[in-house]
């Protein structure tokens, strides 16, 4: 089926499974490591390079820009919606290859660059189906446009998660338009569930960017926390993640020209906590500058983010601008 439910031309099948072998091959690699496995991790590791490596050699210009021969598959008989016709140069491709981790720097940055403007000359909306959602946000987040992100995820116009909200969704949905006020049910009644993972893996962005809660050890022993604060419109953002050693909590809140930022860190395990804030002078923690806090250790700046290393504890950060 490839990327399910895409709207206009379908990310090719075969650049799609190259993906998601350069993928498994690079989890095979990480849990052949972490089991001590280290002949498996290095042919593991091998393969995953000689699969990008032919991948940016097969679809990748100069610029950048993924290209594929279309005249290879015909008029689309044989495929899954291959009357649409299929493209490389799809907000699918370029979103799975950044988040499957297969390009280098230079070539990771203009395929985000790619992904942005395809995503403008859509007049700023989505075209992505299952495969192409669920790395969608993150991709345009690693690549400096989160706040492309902030705007997919906030509008209400189809296709979109809004769209379905101002239509009536209290879960999500099969397809964008399972259900318009005014025209009713989508036709097809076979294929229009109204509890769909898909589309719902946005997720993973919700707690892993807007919040910053993501796991740097095994099992959240060590855990990082990085929010990426919404440019406009989101002034107020909380997530709890319960993990084995407790729950993960990360809030922050935008008033009056401060940032707050709470955080709360499980026993037994170390954090990393990212702050947006030009210097540390203009950090408070408790009320008090956050140097004088001898249980945080500050340990450089990152990107527009100061970065402080925690034990467990529950932390109030205030960000004056």
């Amino acid at each position: 089926f490839g990327d399910w439910l895409s709207v206009g031309k379908k990310t090719p099948p075969d650049m799609l499974a190259t993906m998601y072998y350069s993928q498994n091959a690079r989890m095979m690699t990480e849990m052949a490591k972490a089991i001590g496995q280290d002949s498996d991790a290095a042919h593991f590791s091998d393969v995953t390079a000689k699969i990008n490596e032919a991948f940016i050699k097969h679809y990748t210009a100069a610029d950048g820009k993924f290209i594929t021969n279309a005249a290879a598959y015909g008029n689309g008989d044989g495929y899954v919606d291959g009357n649409m016709g299929f493209d490389g140069h799809t907000q699918t491709a370029y979103a799975n290859a950044i988040y499957m981790q297969m390009l280098q720097p230079n070539l990771q940055q203009k395929a985000g660059d790619w992904l942005a403007k395809l995503i403008h000359s859509n007049d700023d909306k989505l075209s992505t189906g299952f495969l192409g959602v669920k790395p969608l946000l993150p991709a345009l987040s690693a690549s400096g446009h989160a706040d492309i992100a902030y705007k997919l995820l906030l509008s209400t116009e189809y296709p979109s998660w809004g769209f379905e909200v101002v239509n009536g969704a209290n879960t999500v949905w099969e397809r964008w338009n399972s259900y318009i006020k005014g025209k009713g049910f989508e036709s097809n009644a076979e294929m229009n569930s109204f509890n769909h993972y898909a589309f719902g893996s946005v997720n993973e962005w919700l707690f892993g960017n807007m919040a910053g809660i993501r796991s740097a050890g095994a099992g959240y022993d060590t855990i990082l926390i990085r929010p990426e604060i919404a440019p406009e419109k989101i002034n107020t953002v909380k997530a709890t993640y319960h993990s084995i050693h407790g729950n993960i909590i990360s809030s922050w809140k935008k008033t009056n020209g401060t940032l707050i930022m709470d955080v709360t860190i499980p026993v037994s395990t170390i954090a990393e906590i990212h702050i947006p804030a030009a210097s540390e002078q203009t950090i408070t923690e408790s009320n008090m500058a956050l140097k004088s806090n001898k249980d945080i250790t500050i340990t450089g700046k990152d990107d527009g983010y100061v970065v402080v290393r925690a034990g467990s504890g529950k932390y109030h950060f205030v960000v004056n601008k």
